[in-house]
């Protein structure tokens, strides 16, 4: 699968509560969960893990989170394109990787050597690019280093690691053992996302 374990030790320093050390690349589904009320606990702490960040500087994200986050909030979560656009500006002024065409060619070398999808490798290159020291997310496996990215889970157990990724479960089956409806409802709705806006991206 081109991933390799990074420790227990090294998510560990990463999860809820932990020190920030470096920056730290938001994928969108950390993003889509700050407006999700129907999952109260994972909104805070993604309102919490992506604030406290984002005051010290070390928050990142790209163009293509920024633009998978408008979609998804906007159809699936139904907040309002004018309240989503205000943050979409704020978020805007923050660190944003923006992509070159060769970058593209690098992610496809990505994709090809670890199995993942596509736009999955784009989301690991920029923050590859951004020089991040973890990559937040919940649809990578936890625990795990991508392209030297560590990939952390903020919404599990510390020293919890799940060994499931993207390319070996069912589309919008979840990473979480007990993952509720929702929870797959959205996974489904980002997959979906990313590939009716793939054409734009590039």
């Amino acid at each position: 699968m081109g991933t390799h374990g990074v420790g227990s030790s090294t998510a560990k320093k990463f999860i809820s509560g932990g020190e920030m050390k470096g920056l730290a690349y938001f994928d969108t589904n950390i993003l889509v969960y700050t407006d999700d009320g129907s999952a109260p606990k994972k909104e805070a702490e993604a309102i919490r893990l992506f604030t406290e960040h984002q005051r010290s500087g070390l928050a990142v994200i790209s163009l293509q989170v920024i633009q998978e986050y408008f979609v998804t909030v906007t159809r699936k979560l139904g907040v309002d394109p004018a309240l989503a656009q205000t943050k979409v500006e704020l978020l805007t002024r923050g660190r944003v990787v923006r992509f070159e065409s060769g970058y593209v060619v690098v992610a496809i070398e990505l994709h090809r050597q670890t199995r993942i999808s596509f736009w999955d490798a784009l989301i690991v290159q920029a923050a590859r690019l951004a020089g991040a020291a973890v990559l937040y997310s919940e649809d990578f496996q936890h625990g795990s280093s991508l392209g030297g990215i560590p990939i952390v889970n903020p919404f599990l157990p510390a020293g919890k690691t799940v060994f499931m990724t993207r390319s070996n479960r069912n589309p919008g089956e979840s990473d979480l053992p007990n993952a509720s409806n929702g929870d797959r409802r959205k996974r489904r709705t980002l997959t979906n996302t990313r590939r009716q806006t793939k054409l734009a991206r590039l």
